[in-house]
This record gives structure tokens, sequence and C-alpha cells, in this order.
């Protein structure tokens, strides 16, 4: 009987550190499974008349002062290439995180003694632009990375290329390839030649993000001003300055 008894008390503090431990990992996932706010973006779109050929026919400027078309879920395959190729050519065997590029950064970051590379990946950088003005820390990094995980398990590559696309900023006020397209080229992004491509796509992968404060603001590289601006089709409204008025 008393060994019994023994046996019980001795066993039951490694009882109740199990259920504790149960607990936490269940909180853990419930945590996990609910980090990603929704909606993602809660940015205004801009106003944008099509005709039945999807031409565009007129826009207006979102509310906060930017060029910034609705999301669509149809991004071109020329865009894709170049992204990827650019930015992240795991894209599509990672989750969400890239453990060799994360890897790389810190072994190219440690040899030189400052921050050359921060091994983001495309589903963290959609993160990061939809937390914008949070500033970037290693424990911001640690966010992104989370949620960007998460982000693989609630959408397909696909629809995160196309949050990279239409959230992405492309000079100036244009955010977005679909803006940047009809602002910079007077066309749909679909009907952009691989020489039209490129230029945007390196543009927006040298937009410098710089810390100001707590908050973080926008810059864009002057290589932009080297790529011409042709002149838009007649059908195409002059409220596409990147400015906010007429042209």
């Amino acid at each position: 009987m008393n060994k019994k008894d023994k046996c019980g008390t001795d066993g039951e503090p490694f009882f109740w550190k199990r259920v504790l431990l149960l607990a936490l990992v269940l909180l853990g996932i419930i945590l996990f499974w609910n980090c990603l706010p929704q909606p993602l973006f809660e940015t205004p779109y801009s106003t944008v008349i099509l005709d039945h050929e999807g031409e565009l026919l007129g826009a207006s400027i979102a509310q906060d002062g930017q060029w910034r078309f609705p999301p669509d879920g149809d991004v071109s395959e020329k865009f894709v290439r170049a992204i990827t190729s650019f930015e992240d050519r795991r894209f599509f065997r990672h989750p969400g995180v890239d453990p060799f590029a994360v890897v790389r950064a810190l072994w190219l970051n440690y040899r030189s003694g400052r921050i050359l590379s921060g091994a983001s990946t495309i589903s963290m950088q959609v993160i990061r632009l939809s937390r914008y003005g949070r500033p970037r820390t290693l424990y911001e990094k640690l966010i992104e990375a989370v949620l960007a995980i998460r982000l693989e398990i609630s959408m397909s590559k696909a629809d995160i290329l196309a949050q990279f696309a239409s959230h992405a900023p492309f000079g100036g006020n244009v955010v977005g390839i679909d803006a940047a397209a009809w602002r910079y080229f007077g066309r749909g992004p679909d009907r952009l030649s691989p020489g039209g491509v490129c230029p945007v796509i390196t543009d927006a992968l040298t937009t410098t993000w710089s810390r100001n404060g707590s908050a973080l603001k926008v810059t864009t590289s002057p290589s932009w001003k080297s790529v011409p601006v042709p002149m838009m089709r007649t059908k195409v409204p002059p409220v596409l300055d990147p400015e906010g008025g007429s042209t």
C-alpha cells in the first residue's frame, strides 16, 4: 500500500508537467493559426474602369494618394519568371522561409561585418509590405518569417505572387505592376515585352527602405529615371500622372 501511494505521489508531478506541456503546444498552434491578419492588406485602391476587352478606360487615384490598382489574381508568366529570377529563385520550393538563403545571408553578413543580405523571400516581402511602418529589427524579421510560413499555408504560390505584384512599390506613388505598366508603358502588364518587364522589376527591387525614426519611408532608386516613358495612348486618361494631377 505504501509502495503504491509512493508511486502515485511520485508520478503526479510528471503527469502535470505533461499536461502543461501539451497545453502550451496547443496554445502555440492556436496562436500560430490565428496570427495572420484578415484581410492581409487594408490599403485603399484606385477606381479602375476597363472596357469589355480589358483595356483601361479611366482610373482615379486612391485615397492615400497612391496609384494602386485592385489586386488581380492573373499574374503574367513574364512577371513571374522575372521576379523569381531576380529575387527568390527557390520560391516554388520553400515553405515561406528559404533556409539556404538564411545561411548564405548570415555568412555574408558575418564576413563583411555589416548587413548585405536579409534573406527575405517573396512571401516575407509580402508580409513586410502589409506591415508597412514597422521598424526593421531582428525581432521584426522573425515575425515576418513566422507570418510568411503561415501565409504559405493560407495562400497558393500564385496568390502570394499576385499580392506582391499588387502591393510592391514601383517608383514615386505608383504601387503594383498593373499601375506601373499603364503609367510607364501605356499598356497592361500582360502585354509588356521582357525588355519592358525587366526594368520595372529591377527598379522595384532596388527600391530602398530607409529608417526614419520608428517608421519606414520608401525612396526610389535613381535608376528609374533611365527607363523611357513612352507617350500614353489617347484612350488612357491623363489622371495617370504619378503626382496625382493631370498631365
